[in-house]
């Protein structure tokens, strides 16, 4: 099975700006899509690469003095 490519949320937003979807606003990390038509807006996180990190590489015990 063929991998897909990791595009940035800047990339995804223009791949549909070019099907036909515009930009209506940018809640937090992310970025709100309408078109005339739908009845649905996109949502699509625009995160730094890089900065998205692995649960799994923290430690969540945590020592308390008492």
């Amino acid at each position: 099975m063929a991998q897909l490519p990791n595009l940035s949320g800047k990339e995804v937003v223009k791949v549909f700006e070019n099907l036909g979807w515009q930009f209506s606003r940018q809640s937090g990390s992310h970025i709100v899509l309408t078109k005339e038509g739908e009845m649905a807006s996109l949502s699509v996180p625009n995160h730094i690469r890089g900065r998205q990190r692995n649960f799994a590489e923290f430690d969540t015990r945590r020592e308390f003095d008492d």
